[in-house]
C-alpha cells in the first residue's frame, strides 16, 4: 500500500469540498406556467352540441354574459375546460371553453358540458352529428 504524504491528502481533500460545493451552485430553472384554472382534457377535443339550443357564456357562469346561442349538430373545438365541477340546474358537469365557427365569423366562450357531447375528433362528431335525427323544437 502507498503512503500518501500530508500534502498530497490535503490538496485530494481540498479538490473534493471545491466539487461538492460548485455542484450545490444555485440553478436557475425555467418557469412554467400553466392556467390555474383549466384542466388537461382527456375525454375529447371536439364538441358537438346536444341541446336544441345552447348558450355560450363569456365566463364559466351561468349568470355571466351570453356571448351567442348554438344549435343542436354544430360542432367546436375544446380550448380548455374548468378546473372544478359546477351544478347548473341540479347538473354537476364540467364548464369547457370551446371555440365554434360559424356563419359570419368565429366565436369563443364557456358551454356547460350537459349541453355537449365530447370527442377525439372532429370526423366522429361529425358523424355523430349526423345520426341526430330529433328535429329542433
Amino acid at each position: 500500500m502507498k503512503n500518501f504524504s500530508v500534502s498530497q491528502l490535503f490538496f485530494v481533500l481540498i479538490s473534493l469540498v471545491f466539487i461538492a460545493l460548485s455542484s450545490c451552485a444555485e440553478r436557475t430553472l425555467p418557469v412554467l406556467s400553466l392556467p390555474s384554472e383549466q384542466i388537461i382534457l382527456s375525454r375529447g377535443t371536439v364538441a358537438l352540441v346536444t341541446r336544441n339550443y345552447a348558450r355560450v357564456f363569456a365566463l364559466p357562469d351561468p349568470q355571466s354574459v351570453v356571448i351567442a346561442p348554438v344549435r343542436k349538430g354544430d360542432i367546436g373545438l375544446i380550448q380548455g375546460a374548468d378546473a372544478g365541477q359546477s351544478v347548473v340546474n341540479r347538473i354537476l358537469d364540467y364548464w369547457y371553453e370551446v371555440r365554434f365557427e360559424v356563419k359570419g365569423g368565429e366565436i369563443q366562450g364557456w358551454i356547460f358540458g350537459s349541453d355537449i357531447e365530447l370527442f377525439s375528433t372532429q370526423a366522429r362528431a361529425q358523424s355523430a352529428a349526423a345520426q341526430q335525427t330529433e328535429p329542433l323544437q
